[in-house]
């Protein structure tokens, strides 16, 4: 699993799909007990289902094979709240919030300009379109991969980005090996931190 792991050069989907369990951690620990003697077919709005959980469902139906779809899941990008609301109405089951997608939005090109209350602020946006989507279309808001950059500082500022984004109602989170500040994983001439700085990151 290091090998891989180094030869990746921009995001680590490793580091999204533990993050998925660290976000769980992150919501009320009360609701999320309340959500499991519920249920699974019933609506659940807001937190009362948290995202993580439901990214774990999907996740764990696809691997499974009781996933009753014949194409892998998808993930468009969002930005905003009406991204994210199209995105849900266009009957995708999962989204991603792109951090190209927040910087463009802003007027600024993808190298970390946006800072972290920036990101966290939009991602509240997107939550709230996923929640209002769900609501019209009586179902569960479908849940949110969202893009954490580097993390934005050291372990410390990773860890406060995960929570804050859990918070921001967000299903899981993509952090970069890159250095900061990072450039656009779509160009040329980026660089990583050493391996044992990247995995603080997530530790």
């Amino acid at each position: 699993m290091i090998s891989p792991f180094r030869q990746s050069p921009t995001s680590i989907a490793l580091f999204s799909f533990a993050c998925v369990l660290i976000l769980s951690r992150a919501h009320d620990d009360a609701t999320f007990r309340a959500s499991q003697v519920t249920s699974s077919r019933r609506t659940c709005l807001a937190l009362a289902c948290p995202p993580p959980q439901r990214l774990k469902e999907l996740l764990q139906s696809e691997m499974d094979g009781s996933r009753a779809s014949e194409t892998p899941i998808l993930l468009p990008c969002c930005y905003d709240g009406l991204t994210a609301r199209l995105v849900a109405r266009a009957g995708f089951q999962a989204t991603f919030m792109t951090g190209f997608g927040v910087s463009g939005v802003n007027g600024y090109p993808d190298t970390q300009l946006v800072s972290y209350q920036e990101m966290q602020q939009a991602a509240m946006s997107v939550a709230e379109g996923l929640s209002g989507a769900a609501l019209e279309l009586k179902k569960d808001p479908i849940p949110c991969i969202a893009d954490g950059d580097t993390g934005y500082g050291n372990a410390v500022n990773a860890k406060r980005t995960v929570f804050g984004y859990a918070r921001a109602g967000m299903a899981g989170i993509m952090i970069e090996d890159q250095v900061a500040p990072k450039r656009c994983g779509h160009v040329a001439g980026k660089s990583v931190v050493p391996f044992a700085e990247a995995v603080q990151r997530v530790k």
